[in-house]
């Protein structure tokens, strides 16, 4: 075999072991594993938290990497599930408003992740596939140990609920703090900033209902 001959099988092998070593990217480019945090809970996290425990337990967001999609095969399959998995109702709405394709987002958290949280003695509360996440209600010692699991990206607290607060009542406006994580009664995440925008957490904290109307709570 010919010096060229041997390079050429050489560089074919280096690109075959890269593409197998990387995760498939979604169609827009944008990778379905996103990197785990160096510190899973920030320092301000750990403020909040120890100022908002109660009896010495606390209320938090358990955001985690992926939700076990690593390949275009994975993908597929995953959105042929959620596609049967549809209601009428629900293909109705997506209808109306042009959605016709199962996005990373409309896939349901790995259960796998949220019981590893679960075997820490973590109470599971709610889970948002929107967010890929899951809120628990966990003893405060318990965060560094929720935090070193490899599925686990980043921890936030969930937001205190404001009962007393009326946002239509021009007696208890107050001014937000831009970056306060206590400001309004949900989390919203990495989100918060675009929401915020568009008056999304007000919105939410008005409570405005109308009788036969879906309304979206994260």
């Amino acid at each position: 075999m010919s010096n060229t001959s041997k390079l050429m099988t050489i560089f074919l092998l280096f690109l075959f072991s890269t593409s197998v070593a990387q995760p498939d990217m979604a169609a827009s480019g944008e990778s379905w594993v996103k990197p785990k945090q160096a510190v899973a809970a920030s320092q301000a996290v750990r403020f909040y938290l120890a100022q908002h425990q109660q009896d010495g337990k606390v209320k938090i967001w358990v955001y985690f990497t992926d939700k076990e999609i690593f390949t275009a095969r994975q993908m597929q399959a995953a959105q042929e599930t959620a596609t049967q998995k549809l209601s009428a109702r629900a293909r109705a709405r997506r209808a109306k408003h042009g959605v016709t394709e199962i996005k990373f987002t409309d896939l349901p958290v790995s259960a796998n992740y949220v019981a590893q949280v679960e075997n820490t003695g973590a109470n599971f509360r709610h889970v948002s596939k929107w967010l890929n996440a899951a809120s628990f209600e966990v003893k405060i010692d318990q965060i560094d140990q929720i935090g070193v699991l490899p599925c686990v990206q980043k921890i936030e607290p969930v937001a205190l609920y404001k009962k007393d607060y009326n946002p239509m009542s021009e007696s208890k406006k107050r001014p937000i703090p831009e970056n306060s994580l206590d400001a309004y009664s949900l989390s919203y995440g990495g989100s918060y900033a675009q929401l915020n925008q568009i008056n999304v957490p007000i919105c939410h904290d008005s409570r405005i209902y109308r009788p036969g109307r879906n309304y979206l709570r994260i």
